[in-house]
């Protein structure tokens, strides 16, 4: 069963180079192994943290694979939780509680 994950911009970002500390996720995320939720507006800053890190293609294509990959679903949140003073973690918050995932991984503290 796959492990049920939110993953912040910075860090999926990051994990695009085989050189990162993350880039397991991105294997696991190919494998199936993780499950990675998202809601529109993680996909929009997603394409903007992955425009200004590496180009506008790399953003496109990234976003493209992430639609056609069968271990990413689309989550609609209904509730704003506000939990989180930082507003960009408060979308990641929202999404993690409606897909009832078991891990958020961020760099943001």
């Amino acid at each position: 069963m796959a492990i049920r994950t939110v993953i912040d911009a910075n860090v999926l970002a990051s994990a695009l180079s085989g050189n990162s500390k993350y880039h397991w996720l991105i294997e696991l995320l190919l494998e199936e192994q993780i499950e990675l939720f998202v809601t529109n507006e993680i996909l929009l800053e997603y394409k903007e943290t992955l425009k200004t890190k590496y180009s506008e293609s790399v953003a496109a294509d990234l976003l493209l694979a992430l639609n056609e990959l069968p271990a990413v679903q689309n989550t609609p949140v209904y509730f704003r939780w506000n939990l989180i003073v930082h507003p960009n973690l408060n979308k990641l918050v929202d999404c993690y509680v409606a897909s009832n995932a078991e891990y958020l991984i961020s760099q943001d503290t």
